[in-house]
């Protein structure tokens, strides 16, 4: 069983903007290889890999971290 099948599904908003390779590297700033790699939610049909907008700023807001300032001791 793959991490997608895991998932449990669940609709897709329709006005959500739907994203090809290109545009979706586009929004997180970084390579179309990058994101062919990774593990951002993507949608299927067929050979066709399509993005929603909303799915990668949610994969980017779960990854964002805050740096902890440590005293110079």
């Amino acid at each position: 069983m793959t991490a997608a099948n895991s998932l449990s599904p669940r609709a897709v908003d329709l006005n959500d903007e739907v994203l090809e390779l290109k545009e979706a590297a586009a929004v997180l700033k970084m390579s179309t290889t990058w994101l062919e790699k990774s593990d951002v939610p993507r949608l299927k049909f067929g050979r066709a890999v399509r993005y929603l907008r909303s799915e990668l700023l949610a994969y980017a807001t779960a990854h964002l971290t805050h740096s902890v300032k440590r005293d110079a001791a």
